[in-house]
């Protein structure tokens, strides 16, 4: 459970969607699975099963951090790391 500060009610219908969809990008990046959920106008729950702890490949790391930032552009004279 999370609580907002001063238990002020800010979580509206926008904000518990951009919440949702940044929940989402960060459960792939840390490689664990939302199970349930529940967003109140003051606070949230939520229930995530994290596997066991194992290597990431560097490609695999590359790949989910392209999962919470924006694509990037290539700039001339660069390669690509995956």
């Amino acid at each position: 459970m999370s609580r907002i500060i001063e238990r002020r009610f800010v979580l509206g219908d926008v904000e518990k969607e951009r919440l949702l969809n940044r929940m989402r990008q960060l459960a792939v990046f840390g490689g664990i699975e939302i199970l349930a959920y529940s967003f109140l106008s003051n606070h949230f729950h939520v229930l995530a099963y994290v596997p066991e702890k194992r290597e990431v490949t560097d490609a695999e790391l590359i790949e989910r951090l392209g999962h919470i930032f924006q694509p990037y552009r290539e700039i001339p004279g660069t390669r690509k790391l995956s």
